[in-house]
C-alpha cells in the first residue's frame, strides 16, 4: 500500500519552490546599481531598502519554519542565499558611501565652511557610535573634538 502525500505538503512545496525561483530570477534580471557617486538619485536609499528587505525576508523564514510551512533544509538553503545577497548589498552600500565621501572630500574648495564642519561632525559622530558599539569599544577614536 502506497503512502499518499497530503495535498497541503505538495502545495507548500510548490509555493516555496516558486518563491525560490522568483528570488533567483529577480537577482539575475534586476538592474545593476551604478557606482559613480553622481549617478542615480536616491541610490543609497534604494540600497538600504534592498538590504532591509533581505534581512526582513530572513526573519520571516524563521517564522515560516516555526509554523511548519517550510522544512529545515529549505530554511537553510533559502536563508544562505538571502544571507549572501544581504552581505553583498551591505558591501556595495559601504562602497558607495565611501565613494561619495571621497567625492565630497575631494571638492573641499567648493564646500562652504559650515558644510565642511557639518560633514566632519557627522563623520566623527558615526565613528564614535561605531567604536561604542564594537565589542569592548569604549571611548571615541581620536579623542574628543
Amino acid at each position: 500500500m502506497e503512502s499518499a502525500v497530503p495535498p497541503i505538503v505538495t502545495g507548500m512545496t510548490v509555493i516555496v519552490g516558486l518563491a525560490v525561483l522568483c528570488l533567483v530570477a529577480w537577482s539575475l534580471f534586476s538592474p545593476r546599481e551604478p557606482w559613480a557617486p553622481e549617478e542615480g538619485a536616491g541610490l543609497l536609499a534604494r540600497m538600504k531598502k534592498r538590504r532591509d528587505r533581505l534581512l526582513r525576508s530572513m526573519k520571516d523564514l524563521e517564522s515560516e519554519r516555526e509554523s511548519g510551512l517550510i522544512t529545515e533544509d529549505e530554511l537553510r538553503s533559502v536563508r544562505n542565499e538571502l544571507k549572501g545577497r544581504a552581505i553583498a548589498v551591505t558591501r556595495d552600500l559601504e562602497r558607495v558611501r565611501r565613494a561619495r565621501l571621497r567625492g565630497l572630500m575631494g571638492r573641499r574648495r567648493g564646500l562652504e565652511p559650515s558644510e565642511r564642519k557639518r560633514i566632519e561632525q557627522a563623520v566623527r559622530e558615526r565613528a564614535a557610535a561605531r567604536a561604542a558599539a564594537a565589542p569592548g569599544g569604549q571611548g571615541q577614536p581620536g579623542g574628543s573634538p
